[in-house]
């Protein structure tokens, strides 16, 4: 029986220029990126958009934005992935495995270019996710592995953090 199936392919805040990191790895979040997580957190709790599995690279950014919008979302615990660093659409499909196969809705938090890539390739649309964009992808599919194959998934938006950084 097909399932509607969301995922939710998040870029992590605005993070600090790698000068100020002692490594691409390490960089974290500026105070600005820690409240666009925050309010695109917000926006995906508003649209009932709670993840039942979530993936998270393991740079301190990405684990720094899950962190800042976990609060609004309440959802299942952050799975931390070292192989979502870097990755793109094979490293999400991979993830398909390990998805439990009544979970509805996923939310994998990583990097450009890899997530603006695959969720290009998974919809057959371009997308360019800025800092804390989220895409939003939706499939009819009996297992999840179906909905992370090219042109597979449709795109239903993409959230944008709301704030405005001061001047």
């Amino acid at each position: 029986m097909k399932i509607r199936r969301i995922l939710i392919l998040m870029r992590h805040g605005t993070a600090v220029s790698g000068s100020l990191a002692s490594s691409d790895h390490e960089r974290t979040l500026t105070p600005w990126g820690c409240q666009e997580a925050l309010d695109t957190g917000r926006q995906l709790a508003q649209r009932n958009l709670v993840p039942g599995a979530v993936f998270v690279s393991d740079a301190s950014r990405t684990c720094e934005t899950w962190w800042s919008m976990e609060s609004e979302l309440r959802g299942a615990p952050a799975q931390i992935i070292s192989a979502l660093y870097g990755g793109g659409r094979r490293e999400i499909s991979a993830l398909a495995k390990r998805i439990d196969p009544k979970v509805t809705c996923v939310l994998m938090l990583g990097h450009n270019p890899g997530w603006s890539n695959a969720a290009s390739w998974l919809t057959h649309e371009p997308v360019s996710l800025r800092p804390a964009n989220a895409a939003i992808l939706i499939g009819e599919t009996v297992e999840w592995a179906d909905l992370l194959g090219e042109g597979a998934a449709t795109l239903q938006d993409v959230i944008l953090p709301v704030s405005r950084p001061q001047p």
